[in-house]
């Protein structure tokens, strides 16, 4: 794979999470619980945030921060060390970050939430299992955990 490609997955990456938290926030909790009853696509994830909502969007707040992460590591490590490139590979990352990994994805969640919500929820809960362990380390120093 190329650089360009990798850094492209990223963003996407980043755009399906940024889409899928905001779907999440913008729908009603009236629609989510008539979709648990319904037993639609993806209805157990619903259920899910309808009994712990923010742990589903802290796993995706925390899943586009480690990937911008890894992003920005693979930028520093693999672009070529004259400055200007680098610079350059890193502002067109940001702005493309910008526009495509988050503008655009919040307009189209607000805009459609009941179509981006079936398909990504489900990847949402399984990226809250597998950051598990680092996400119990924020619930624990933020205090959510004693609650």
């Amino acid at each position: 794979m190329t650089e360009t490609t990798l850094l492209v997955i990223s963003i996407i990456i980043v755009a399906s999470l940024t889409a899928t938290a905001t779907a999440v926030r913008s729908v009603s909790r009236i629609w989510l619980r008539h979709w648990v009853e319904r037993r639609l696509s993806g209805a157990p994830a619903a259920a899910l945030y309808l009994a712990r909502p923010q742990r589903l969007i802290l796993a995706a707040t925390t899943a586009v921060a480690l990937t911008v992460f890894a992003a920005g590591t693979f930028i520093g490590t693999a672009v070529p060390d004259r400055f200007t490139s680098r610079a350059e590979a890193i502002v067109t990352y940001a702005l493309a970050l910008l526009l495509l990994g988050q503008l655009i994805p919040r307009a189209i969640a607000r805009r459609w939430p009941s179509v981006i919500i079936p398909p990504l929820l489900p990847v949402l809960r399984l990226i809250e299992f597998a950051l598990m362990p680092l996400l119990m380390v924020v619930r624990l120093v933020t205090g959510e955990a004693s609650q």
